[in-house]
């Protein structure tokens, strides 16, 4: 008697990376309709729709840019000098 594992509908990745590569493989080939999620280091990551999609590469991109040291652009404000007019 053999044990068979269920399929798991998430792929497996070692670095947000290789995860955000993949990701935009997928997006731009339309793989992404047929998978349900991405696993990484132990941790999975589900989607149901399109927005949910674009919101998790968000997210692995952020991962991503942390791990590669280069941090996300982020838009500056400045405060007015309350004395100038």
């Amino acid at each position: 008697m053999s044990e068979e594992q269920a399929p798991s509908t998430a792929q497996k990745f070692t670095t947000w990376a290789a995860l955000r590569e993949q990701m935009l493989d997928d997006l731009a080939s339309g793989a992404w309709r047929t998978l349900s999620g991405y696993s990484l280091s132990g941790r999975t990551f589900n989607y149901r729709s399109l927005k949910d999609f674009r919101e998790l590469l968000a997210f692995v991109e952020a991962e991503a840019a942390k791990e590669s040291g280069v941090p996300r652009f982020r838009r500056r404000t400045f405060a007015r000098m309350g004395g100038c007019r």
